[in-house]
């Protein structure tokens, strides 16, 4: 009966056993395989810390150049909208995510442990 039955007897596939379709989209014969680039995010979220001590470091030193500021604000927002500037361009977009990933990881870790030592006080 499951020979006429064209959706298959119990336990059996439909029509002669072979899937409707291959199990992965074929790709274009002769072509490698893309490489992953999952090492540029890895990348971005190692420079993350050494970027924000070095941003820090230049604006602290920028803040005895100018002594009104404005030096040390244009440069900490320069260094704060330089990944999302790097998120355009695709040879950067990569390594930016892993900054903001980054910069988000630390700002975390520190509202933690700044909660930690306000809590402290009482």
């Amino acid at each position: 009966m499951s020979e006429q039955n064209p959706y298959g007897g119990p336990g059996q596939p439909p029509g002669d056993g072979q899937p409707p379709y291959p199990a992965y989209p074929p790709g274009p014969p002769g072509v490698p395989p893309q490489r992953s680039d999952r090492w540029k995010i890895w990348l971005g979220i190692a420079l993350a810390i050494p970027a924000l001590l070095a941003s820090g470091f230049v604006t602290g030193a920028a803040g005895f150049i100018d002594d009104s500021g404005g030096l040390s604000a244009i440069l900490g927002l320069a260094c704060f909208v330089a990944p999302i500037v790097m998120l355009f361009f695709r040879a950067t977009r990569k390594v930016a995510i892993g900054l903001l990933i980054g910069y988000a990881v630390i700002l975390v870790l520190f509202a933690g442990a700044c909660i930690a030592l306000l809590s402290s006080y009482n």
